[in-house]
């Protein structure tokens, strides 16, 4: 063999290059379904608060028409709906999508399609564990909504309080990353001129969702995309405050081509981070004096849909991530932050609009909301 072919004879062995790592093995679990919770049962979120399971969501009761719902559960099997108090013209038709707890308290987002352009009328929503009612807070129509308004995504709860991460119109008229702050889960102050927080001339933020640490510093999930980026890609970013209020940027690590952090989380001794980069899912780990390190990629991206982290549920030294993979929600395990085992889903669930695959962990048992929009179910495992 002459020096060329062995040289391409190496090359097409993979000689050339470490051996690609092996296909992590599939957690083992086995999903349990609990009976029927209530006619046209949505569900959007699903948390673990104290002993108490808690499903968010509402029912559907007719073509697009839907009502508010709160379901307990002590088990993950038998269900109970807790009474549902709204104030609002709006508060009887939203539609629960993200909640949190602490401090004995569970607060969550609420929305509807209202008024002439059908734009979102968001609510915050309030209730005393364990058993409610669960009450939606009087609040002026600018604080969530507006000519600023563009979204509110996802409640975070701590020993400080609540906060809330999203996205609007800010005090120096440019879109961007802001929070909302409530100190009990009643009033919420919307944080709109932070300079950190906030896009400038050279750059748009945007955040996604937020944390608590087990010392009440918050973190905000999000990126930044500079206007002269190529092809838009973004950079991961992650906020810090220590009141909700004032907030210091932490840039993060191996950004190559498009990245964006979407979900984080206290994880022991630290911080957990989760994103996507260059079409597969990327994570980062925070000390607990700081500094953030890249973990090892995981799955892989297709499809139409946009490619997302969806949720995050950290309990037991384990973190389980919500993922859309660009056709169908997807499920991923981690017990160290680095290395990621995928776990069977408990439905084949399509990651298009008003699809919902949302889950939580309590020590060694996991629960999951499947909702395909028209029928949603809950579902319980061991995770072994």
């Amino acid at each position: 063999m002459t020096a060329g072919g062995l040289a391409l004879a190496l090359t097409l062995s993979g000689c050339d290059g470490p051996a690609p790592r092996p296909s992590p093995s599939a957690v083992s679990v086995r999903w349990q379904a609990a009976p029927d919770i209530a006619p046209g049962l949505a569900v959007t979120d699903v948390v673990s608060c104290g002993d108490s399971w808690y499903a968010v969501g509402g029912t559907r009761t007719g073509p697009d028409v839907t009502a508010p719902g709160l379901f307990r559960s002590a088990d993950g099997r038998s269900w109970q709906a807790l009474r549902v108090e709204p104030v609002s013209v709006y508060g009887p038709q939203n539609l629960l999508y993200s909640a949190g707890c602490a401090g004995g308290r569970l607060v969550a987002l609420g929305a509807t399609a209202g008024g002439v352009h059908a734009n979102p009328r968001t609510s915050s929503w309030v209730a005393m564990l364990p058993d409610g009612p669960l009450r939606e807070v009087p609040a002026r129509f600018e604080l969530f909504g507006g000519n600023a308004a563009i979204g509110v995504n996802a409640v975070a709860a701590g020993t400080r309080g609540f906060v809330l991460a999203g996205n609007r119109i800010g005090a120096n008229g440019r879109a961007g990353a802001v929070v909302w702050q409530s100190s009990d889960g009643g009033q919420f102050a919307l944080v709109d001129g932070d300079p950190a927080l906030s896009s400038d001339a050279d750059a748009m933020t945007e955040a996604s969702a937020a944390a608590a640490l087990a010392d009440g510093t918050w973190l905000l999930a999000g990126a930044l995309q500079r206007h002269n980026s190529p092809g838009a890609a973004r950079e991961p970013l992650v906020w810090r405050s220590t009141d909700g209020v004032a907030w210091q940027r932490e840039v993060l690590p191996d950004a190559a081509g498009d990245t964006a952090v979407e979900r984080i989380a206290g994880w022991p001794d630290g911080a957990l981070a989760v994103g996507v980069r260059q079409g597969r899912f990327a994570s980062w780990l925070r000390g607990r004096s700081g500094g953030w390190q890249p973990a090892r990629p995981f799955g892989s991206t297709s499809g139409t849909e946009v490619a997302r982290v969806a949720g995050l549920a950290v309990g037991d030294g384990r973190a389980v991530a919500v993922v859309c993979d660009g056709t169908s929600y997807r499920l991923w395990l981690t017990t160290d932050g680095i290395d990621w085992r995928p776990v069977p889903a408990p439905a084949e669930l399509s990651c298009g609009r008003q699809h919902h695959l949302a889950v939580a962990l309590r020590d060694s048992e996991l629960l999951a909301g499947v909702d395909d929009g028209t029928q949603a179910r809950v579902l319980h495992a061991a995770i072994g």
